[in-house]
């Protein structure tokens, strides 16, 4: 390249920088500096609204579940017993049943998560059933239902936890 090239393009670039110098210098002097910034504008006060009298309405009151009887919306909470023999017919049944169903105990608890690991095998949901089968041998290592769950999932209590 020659000279005379060079001499164009540096000079190219020399109003380039100039020009966004200038741009910035005008934008700049648009908005106020730090120091001459203001607190914030306050808001007017929120007028009051002249409320319009209503009409009472009467007070919704929802019968105690336990003075509930069971209906098609409310079923009775079934018992482990009934969802364990429920399960070899409507596993989907039982998964949605364990939602309601409260431990009575520690053991009423382990029942309930094989219970669930079992529904979930025969739905061929099979990593969720490993899952669950992984949090019963986070709460129970030593569980008396540890040689079932290994066997409809595969999956194993961790050898470095402390038994």
């Amino acid at each position: 390249m020659s000279s005379v090239f060079k001499a164009k393009g540096f000079g190219s670039l020399v109003a380039l920088f100039a020009a966004v110098g200038f741009a910035v210098h005008l934008l700049g002097s648009e908005t106020p500096s730090t120091t001459e910034r203001s607190a914030p504008a306050e808001l007017p006060a929120p007028t009051p609204v002249a409320a319009e009298p209503r009409e009472a309405e009467p007070e919704r009151r929802e019968p105690d579940d336990a003075n509930r009887a069971p209906t098609e919306a409310h079923p009775a909470t079934p018992s482990v017993e009934q969802l364990q023999a429920e399960l070899a017919d409507d596993p989907d049944a039982v998964l949605r049943s364990l939602t309601r169903v409260l431990p009575k105990g520690e053991r009423d608890a382990q029942k309930l998560k094989v219970l669930e690991v079992q529904a979930l095998v025969k739905n061929g949901q099979i990593g969720t059933a490993r899952g669950r089968a992984s949090d019963y041998f986070e709460r129970w290592p030593n569980g008396p239902d540890t040689a079932t769950l290994e066997a409809l999932t595969g999956a194993h209590p961790r050898l470095d936890r402390p038994r």
